[in-house]
């Protein structure tokens, strides 16, 4: 075949032929510069049969594209006897262009710079070449006689990849006839396949001076005649001036036309309207006013919608996203919270077994409203809906409004959920159980679309109550039913979280855990953030020795500065303790530390007459501090502390120094438990000190306070001291002592300590492993594993008393903020900054009472 058709534009096809010596055509029609050979070329055959030779009389140029740029194969010898064109790999290799063959393809490559220039292809146990022609004497190519010719899309490159440049619109384009020559000066014209006026380029063809019109077989020849009358036709003169005027529309025209002489006569159609590159280029969306009929009895048709990710996440249970589940008939709403996407069709079969509850019916819902998110589309998805024979509607993609029941509910569930939490001043992680709330009232309410008559009414044809309906955030005293004896308090606080038909859920304030009552009192002038508002930071975070707490709330600006006093005076000895309005208060702390001590078996009372003389006897004080917790609630806590720096025993570094993690390795420690995904535990070990052995004898007077803990008559210990077996608070070698403890219980564990950190310990069972970081008695315990982690943790435990505070949220002074779906792990120090400021900065800044600054500030820190 002489030619084909490849991507719309002619091309030349050839046989790769490595024994031909010259290139060889069959269709003069594609060569320029044609001409006759001096002496005729006989060329052989491989069969060696003299019929078979081939006689060549002429030869001319083959031009074609290649990169966007024409190129030109000289001396194509043609032969109308020949049944395939031929290319010749030896004239190629001649011209400085190395031939590569492979499996499938074979490549031209140019051998000064490496690069490939063309490329062949393998078909019918052949090799082949396609060239794109070029049009014979076009500007851009070596012809001088023709130029500025632009054909349509049909024929040529796209026109912006061409170094040609196009005329202006002109007249119309007279069409070639077998019968006569074209007058070529006059020649216009487009291409009626391509769809787009735009691309439909006039052809423009101006003759030299000295052209000879009776040599034009040569050139006009490359032209399919036929082709061309089918391919072309005229521009409409509406049509025509439409294009010049800016895509002018036919009324525009119709106005121009009264004052342009030029439109005086031309004739508007309304093809003007039908022009594609208006239509693509003005497109809008359409507003979607139409209005679906609405079902016809309740819970047939639902509409759904997802929302999510959202941070932080819920409560305990780490929810992430929302779907809802909207009853077209009366809008009677189901919600749950989901952890991922994939949740959503177990969220729907929650949602059918709860209509089946209201409406007795196996079979309710046939209809299920959507948009095209994956998660509506997934094989479980489908099954259930397939088992249920439901149909489910998808709308448009990026057309919500198809989809606008359930997309305005998403809007109404996020501002009642925003303002519920704000007017409680809850944290943000309470939004799962502000859903639910939100969900109870809604569906009760009236709504607009049903005549002002409730979903709750619509679906289960009763009048709802609102028996048990409080505040949202208020107060709450609900009834312990686990009290223990028979003068303990009945009630216990805590904060309304979800309201139900039979009662209410309560966040208890003791126990952080959810409780469903309906023996409740509500307090709903006092919501969850009136109660630690007004309180005063903590001067410090010290260990955690007791469990002794007071709750200290007001709403009053003078409690608050005189709370802030007290914090300034805490008591600084025994004595003072004793003597405090907090008096109980701190002799509980007290007893409860001096309880731990004896526990502990940290001495032996031995009279002083056994000593022998001169023998150093240490003092010891009482260090008091009030710690505020997380949950608003003031710690007191009781330290015994010895006065270690009167020991006169002489020891060596190596017994006095204790290592610790450093504030990088933290880091690092949580950058690895983040990128790994693990499973993430707090410990602190109670009184970590007093598990240490002495090695050294070491006496102390015996505390105050420990007769009234032990009940013995006052005075009647001052003939006893006490004997330390056990290292304390205050002593040089405590913390070396307290080190090599905890890590002679981890390695009898199979634990490892890294060798160049030993503040860091790893444990490795099979795929499974655990990775311990201590500092001094606060430990971070990650796993891969949770059942593995929660295993070791009481291991722990039967060797050392420790307490596992669950997922960290403050450890060394740094605040952990962790969100599981976005995999990351925020550090910041507001408490620390907020307590300095409230300390140096003089009341009239009021620093600590203005929470919207604080908030500010390190909302914007966080977010670099």
């Amino acid at each position: 075949h002489a030619c084909s058709m490849t991507e719309g534009k002619y091309s030349f096809s050839a046989i790769i032929d490595s024994g031909c010596t010259e290139h060889l055509t069959n269709n003069k029609q594609f060569l320029t510069n044609f001409r006759r050979l001096t002496t005729p070329r006989i060329f052989k055959c491989a069969n060696g049969s003299e019929t078979a030779d081939l006689t060549v009389n002429y030869c001319g140029d083959l031009k074609f594209y290649n990169n966007g740029t024409c190129s030109t194969l000289t001396d194509v010898l043609y032969s109308p006897s020949l049944s395939t064109n031929l290319f010749s790999v030896r004239k190629v290799t001649q011209s400085g262009i190395n031939v590569t063959f492979s499996k499938n393809y074979v490549n031209f490559v140019q051998a000064s710079t490496g690069n490939i220039i063309k490329t062949g292809y393998f078909r019918d146990n052949l090799w082949w070449i396609d060239l794109p022609l070029a049009p014979q004497g076009l500007e851009g190519c070596t012809t001088p006689r023709l130029k500025r010719l632009k054909l349509g899309p049909c024929l040529l490159d796209d026109p912006y990849k061409q170094p040609c440049q196009h005329d202006s619109f002109g007249r119309h384009f007279e069409r070639v006839s077998s019968s006569r020559i074209p007058d070529l000066t006059k020649l216009r014209g487009r291409c009626v396949e391509g769809s787009s006026l735009y691309h439909d380029i006039p052809v423009n063809i101006e003759l030299s001076e000295k052209h000879d019109p009776t040599n034009l077989d040569s050139k006009i020849a490359q032209f399919d005649k036929d082709n061309l009358e089918s391919k072309f036709q005229t521009l409409e003169s509406d049509i025509l001036w439409h294009l010049r005027l800016n895509h002018a529309s036919k009324p525009y025209l119709q106005a121009a036309k009264k004052f342009i002489p030029e439109l005086k006569y031309i004739t508007l159609t309304d093809n003007i309207q039908n022009c594609e590159d208006c239509h693509q280029a003005n497109v809008t969306r359409k507003s979607h006013t139409q209005v679906r009929h609405r079902a016809e009895k309740p819970l047939a048709v639902l509409h759904s919608d997802l929302m999510g990710t959202i941070s932080p996440t819920n409560f305990r249970t780490g929810d992430s996203y929302i779907v809802i589940f909207v009853c077209d008939y009366s809008r009677y709403t189901f919600a749950y919270t989901l952890k991922n996407k994939k949740q959503v069709h177990t969220a729907f079969e929650r949602c059918l077994k709860e209509i089946e509850s209201i409406t007795l019916e196996q079979k309710n819902v046939f209809k299920l409203r959507s948009d095209r998110g994956l998660e509506f589309q997934t094989s479980e998805m489908k099954q259930l809906l397939s088992d249920r024979s439901i149909t489910c509607e998808y709308s448009q993609p990026h057309v919500p409004q198809q989809n606008g029941c359930a997309e305005r509910m998403n809007q109404e569930i996020k501002h009642k959920i925003r303002v519920n939490l704000l007017a409680a001043k809850m944290p943000f992680s309470f939004w799962g159980h502000a859903l639910n709330y939100v969900i109870f009232v809604y569906n009760r309410m009236p709504h607009s679309s049903n005549m002002f008559t409730s979903p709750y009414q619509m679906v289960k044809q009763r009048p709802p109550t609102l028996k048990f309906l409080k505040r949202f955030g208020c107060l709450v005293h609900y009834h312990d039913v686990n009290s223990k004896t028979k003068f303990a308090p009945n009630g216990k606080r805590g904060y309304l979280l979800e309201c139900t038909d039979t009662g209410l859920i309560v966040f208890s304030e003791q126990h952080e855990n959810l409780v469903n009552s309906c023996d409740v009192k509500c307090i709903e002038s006092i919501v969850y953030g009136d109660k630690i508002k007004d309180y005063p930071l903590p001067l410090s975070d010290s260990l955690d020795i007791s469990d002794t707490t007071c709750d200290l709330n007001s709403d009053s600006e003078t409690s608050a500065v005189a709370f802030k006093n007290i914090e300034l005076i805490e008591p600084v000895s025994y004595k003072e303790a004793i003597n405090s309005p907090e008096k109980d208060l701190w002799m509980e702390a007290i007893k409860s530390e001096l309880t731990a001590l004896v526990d502990m078996n940290t001495w032996d009372l031995v009279p002083k007459s056994e000593l022998e003389p001169r023998t150093k006897i240490i003092k010891s004080r009482w260090v008091h501090k009030r710690k505020l917790e997380p949950d608003g609630k003031f710690r007191f806590k009781s330290r015994l502390v010895i006065k270690g720096f009167a020991d006169t025993n002489n020891y060596l570094v190596s017994e006095i120094y204790a290592p610790v993690a450093r504030l990088g390795d933290v880091r690092m420690f949580l950058s690895v438990v983040n990128k790994l995904e693990l499973f993430l535990y707090q410990l602190d070990v109670t009184t970590a000190f007093l598990h240490g052995e002495l090695e050294k004898p070491i006496f102390m007077y015996v505390p105050e306070g420990l007769e009234e803990m032990m009940e013995l008559p006052v005075r009647s210990l001052d003939n006893y001291i006490c004997s330390l077996k056990k290292s304390l608070y205050g002593l040089k070698v405590s913390p070396n002592l307290w080190y090599k403890k905890f890590s002679k219980v981890l390695l009898e564990l199979g634990f490892e300590m890294y060798p160049f950190q030993t503040c860091i310990f790893k444990r490795q069972q099979d795929q499974k492993f655990i990775i311990l970081l201590i500092y001094v008695d606060d430990c971070l315990l990650a796993s891969n594993n949770d059942d593995l982690a929660l295993q070791y943790i009481d291991k722990i435990k039967n060797k050392i008393n420790i307490k596992n505070l669950g997922s960290p949220r403050k450890f060394l002074g740094l605040e952990i903020v962790r969100d599981l779906p976005n995999k990351t792990i925020f550090i910041h120090q507001k408490t620390a900054i907020l307590k300095l400021l409230n300390k140096y900065l003089s009341p009239d800044d009021q620093i600590s009472k203005n929470s919207n600054v604080s908030n500010y500030m390190f909302t914007q820190y966080s977010r670099t």
